[in-house]
């Protein structure tokens, strides 16, 4: 009886040793994905100061919109944009820079104005409580809950490491994200979105492409609590530090610019032959 129990007790031990070692294994690889993530958001923050590329992007499962990119990071950090894309059939051109985000299309300028008016602290609050903690950040909090994992691919003829970033949001943690998102949308925006799912909107997992030796990110991938891909975002065609000058991010100063909400706001004004 005795030789029984021992080797029941010994069988027990050897499951908790099991168990704490495959623990103990799964938060090192955590803590390693992480610690690579962040040389990868510190060499794309330090180390490429420019790119030129081929970009296709979807959302929601549309047809994917091939665009060529150019991206800039200026003295102060700030980045610069460039889009040129083809909508029907006519070449429209988005620029981003520090006074504003502007579509030039048919030879008008637009200049985006967000419909949703915030205070400054009030949004840095809202999205801060909707974002979970950034998983580059090497301390993670105690009530984190994102899991990480990592496989090896090869893309557009490059060599890469696969990384999936899961925040572990629940359906109650969405909800609570949706609400705070509801009281600061106003009221006349909400009844146009009330048949919208706002929690089908919000991210819950992201899997990123990651060039193995220049650390670059070719692809970033979206998907919601459902599983369902939110959007597609892949870089082809890649040139990393090029030369790009700063006036192929500036808007021509002989054009007129017209303040828009939306992109509908836009080919309403096209329509018209506003700006004629």
């Amino acid at each position: 009886m005795f030789k029984n129990i021992a080797v029941v007790l010994l069988s027990v031990i050897i499951v908790s040793l099991l168990h704490c070692g495959e623990k103990q294994t799964i938060e090192t690889d955590q803590e390693k994905i992480r610690e690579y993530l962040k040389t990868v958001n510190e060499y794309n923050m330090k180390d490429i100061k420019t790119f030129s590329a081929t970009l296709s992007q979807s959302n929601r499962g549309d047809s994917p919109v091939d665009s060529k990119y150019y991206e800039k990071r200026i003295y102060d950090g700030s980045i610069l944009t460039r889009i040129e894309t083809v909508i029907l059939n006519k070449k429209s051109i988005t620029i981003q820079n520090p006074s504003g985000m502007y579509i030039i299309n048919d030879g008008q300028v637009y200049k985006y104005v967000s419909p949703i008016k915030m205070k400054k602290e009030i949004s840095s609050k809202v999205f801060k409580e909707i974002d979970k903690p950034n998983p580059v950040n090497n301390v993670k909090p105690e009530n984190d809950k994102t899991m990480l994992s990592m496989d090896e691919s090869e893309y557009d003829g490059v060599s890469c490491f696969n990384v999936t970033i899961n925040n572990g949001a629940s359906k109650e943690d969405l909800k609570k994200q949706a609400d705070n998102l509801r009281k600061y949308i106003p009221k006349d925006r909400m009844e146009k979105m009330k048949h919208i799912n706002i929690e089908d909107m919000l991210p819950i997992a992201t899997e990123l492409c990651i060039g193995k030796a220049d650390k670059f990110i070719y692809k970033t991938t979206t998907y919601n609590g459902k599983g369902k891909c939110m959007s597609k975002k892949y870089y082809s065609s890649v040139k990393i530090n090029c030369e790009l000058s700063n006036e192929l991010f500036e808007i021509p100063g002989d054009m007129k610019i017209v303040e828009i909400e939306n992109i509908i706001d836009m080919y309403k004004n096209i329509k018209k032959g506003d700006g004629k």
